[in-house]
């Protein structure tokens, strides 16, 4: 196989298991587990909010794993797009905030159930007509603390 050819054969491949993995399962009792499991996620990697004292810490943390994971690739760490696919991720604490009726807490378990599972969790910008078509991958693969850092990361974006 000559080399464009494979490389269009693994990206078709790609796509097939990136849509098949996040299409819905039609089952509602699978979506009712998968809720009540990011649920306890979110309340298991935030229990508490971090201390003053840690943040600096976690949001290094977590720069270096929204650099690792890619999510420089479709968003901005600013307010505008900047011709990327996703929304831009700068003020994300304050949209989500307006969300969780100003729950800090609550707030930051919401955008680790977002990352884990953007289709139950969907974005503010959902109906948003200039992200029509764009969609998130769902990223379970972090570990706990590597979530929490990348979360208060994000949170530091103004």
């Amino acid at each position: 196989m000559t080399r464009p050819v494979r490389f269009t054969v693994c990206l078709s491949a790609l796509l097939v298991i990136v849509v098949v993995g996040c299409a819905p399962t039609g089952n509602p009792g699978n979506e009712e587990m998968q809720r009540a499991e990011l649920e306890q996620a979110g309340m298991r990697i935030y229990a508490a909010l971090p201390e003053d004292s840690a943040k600096a810490a976690l949001i290094e943390q977590g720069q270096k794993m929204y650099r690792t994971a890619g999510c420089e690739s479709c968003h901005s760490t600013r307010q505008d797009r900047l011709g990327l696919q996703g929304p831009p991720l700068g003020g994300v604490s304050k949209r989500v905030m307006a969300r969780q009726d100003d729950d800090a807490l609550e707030a930051r378990r919401w955008l680790v159930k977002h990352i884990k599972s953007p289709r139950l969790y969907p974005s503010p910008y959902k109906d948003d007509e200039a992200y029509h078509g764009t969609f998130m991958t769902p990223y379970n693969q972090f570990r706990d603390e590597d979530m929490r850092a990348l979360v208060e990361f994000l949170w530091s974006l103004r």
